[in-house]
């Protein structure tokens, strides 16, 4: 069981909605990497291999390329939780590879929830008062 700090990569283009949960996952001792383009998230998973990836399923440059496939070719180990934007066609999920898919926003609870899930123990207690 790993008991490093955890690696979470938020690859978005809209970064906004979860900056709470971003604040207090970096207060509770994971390492945080932002980006808003697939290029530059690939480039930062492969210096910091992730443990979750939260993704954008319409990432800035992904060109037609499948989002969710390259990051799973590139970092098969990496617990992925999907954030769409608008209803799919073809839903994705557990069947997938996915450890969740969902509608974007996620609420903070619910997003802090799936990541302490996806590294288990891992986390430091909550600071309350957030």
């Amino acid at each position: 069981m790993k008991t490093s700090r955890p690696v979470i990569l938020f690859a978005d283009r809209d970064l906004s909605w979860s900056r709470s949960a971003r604040l207090e996952l970096r207060d509770r001792g994971a390492r945080v990497f932002r980006t808003g383009t697939v290029d530059v998230a690939l480039h930062l998973a492969n210096r910091a291999p992730p443990d979750v990836v939260v993704l954008d399923d319409e990432l800035e440059g992904s060109r037609g390329r499948d989002v969710v496939e390259l990051f799973q070719n590139a970092h098969p180990h990496a617990e992925i939780i999907l954030v769409e934007s608008r209803t799919p066609e073809t839903p994705r999920g557990i069947a997938h590879g996915l450890f969740y898919s969902g509608m974007k926003p996620i609420a903070r609870t619910t997003l802090l929830e799936l990541i302490e899930d996806a590294v288990p123990g891992r986390l430091h207690e909550p600071v309350s008062g957030r």
